[in-house]
């Protein structure tokens, strides 16, 4: 999650981490609904500094 948050494309966390697309995207999704968040903005605020 912390390479999506960094701004990363789908086909850059796939190389870094050697998962496929699919695989990324189904975690992302996962997480962004344990969560409770509906996209990568409020994922920025939720990791950001306080």
């Amino acid at each position: 999650m912390s390479l999506l948050a960094a701004g990363l494309r789908y086909e850059e966390v796939c190389v870094a981490t050697g998962l496929s697309r699919s695989t990324v995207k189904t975690y992302r999704e996962r997480s962004f609904l344990k969560l409770g968040l509906t996209s990568r903005a409020q994922l920025w605020a939720l990791l950001a500094p306080h």
